[in-house]
Order: C-alpha cells, then structure tokens, then sequence
C-alpha cells in the first residue's frame, strides 16, 4: 500500500511554504537590521560632531585663557575718552623730559560722550620743539614711546632759524609734526 506521503506535492508544499516564510523572515529581520544600523550611523555622526565642537570650544577656551594679559593691556593703548586732557598734559611734559622747547596746537578731539563701551574715536594735535638737533629727536623719539598706540605725521625739520624766521645758530632746530591717538569709550585710564 501507498503511503498518503509519498507524492512527492506533500513534501513540496511545506518546503516551498516554509521557504517564503524564512525569506520574509529574512527580509524582516534585514529591514530591521538596516534601520538600526542607519540610527547607528547617525548617532555616531551626532557623538563626532559633538565632540569636535567640545574640542574646539576648549581649544577656544584654552587660547582666551592665553590671551588674557594681552587683553588686559589692550584697552591701556587707547586714550580713554574721558581723559584726552592727559594725553595733551602727556604731550607738554615731552618738553621737560627732552630739553626741547615744545608747544603743542591746533588739538582736536572727538565727542564720545554718550558712546557707547568701545567706541572708538580720535584725538590729535600739532606739535613744535625747538632746540638742539639732540633735543629735537628726543621730543620726537619721546611722542613715539607715549604709552599710547599713535600715529605721527607730516613731519617738518628745519635747521638753523630762530621761532621768528630769522637766522640764527647751526645748532638750532625746529621739528613739527601732526600726533594722532584713538579714544575708547569706557577704557580704564592708563597710569602713564
């Protein structure tokens, strides 16, 4: 007698069904795996980007903590804008320092009352020494070493003449120059 499994359609079936159920099974379990591994991929993209910016906000960090002191002494370069009168008293004390007969003209400076903590503007004034040719430069070496950042222009040497134009020793000089410093609005004054 037969066996009702020997046709070869029982076997066939169960083995067919059994396959599409290990291929749908795979494919599930694939689609599940690539989704995980696409978070992964982004959850490792967001630790990289969040540890870049932790490292370079403490590269930051470490190179505001270097520059600390020459932060400190930056605001000591303007001419706090409260205070132009003792750039020009810093000026006229140029003439004693230096032995040169010095007057200073011609002073302008901005208005930065009501500015605003940084606000930067400018104070300048013409300068005259007269003197020896060693006294002459000195005043100038001196008005270039003001504890300031300045500028110095328009430069004029004459030799050999007296204040009222006429002739007079060969070791008579007169030096003229423009004196330009920036004013900073809520700079502490410097001690000069």
């Amino acid at each position: 007698m037969k066996h009702p499994f020997s046709k070869p359609i029982f076997f066939i079936i169960p083995s067919a069904l059994a396959l599409i159920a290990a291929v749908a099974l795979y494919a599930y379990l694939y689609s599940l795996v690539g989704v995980s591994v696409d978070r992964a991929r982004l959850a490792e993209d967001i630790i990289g980007t969040e540890q870049s910016a932790q490292s370079q906000s403490k590269d930051l960090g470490s190179e505001y903590a270097s520059t600390a002191a020459a932060r400190a002494r930056l605001p000591g370069l303007f001419v706090p804008a409260g205070n132009a009168v003792a750039f020009i008293e810093t000026l006229e004390s140029i003439g004693p320092s230096s032995g040169a007969q010095v007057s200073i003209s011609s002073i302008q400076a901005d208005s930065l009352d009501g500015a605003a903590p940084g606000t930067t503007g400018a104070v300048s004034a013409s300068v005259t020494a007269r003197g020896s040719w060693a006294t002459v430069m000195r005043a100038l070496v001196l008005s270039e070493s003001l504890p300031y950042q300045n500028a110095i222009d328009h430069v004029a040497l004459v030799g050999g003449q007296s204040p009222s134009g006429t002739a007079a020793s060969k070791d008579s000089w007169q030096i003229s120059y423009r004196i330009s410093a920036f004013l900073l609005a809520g700079a502490v004054p410097s001690k000069l």
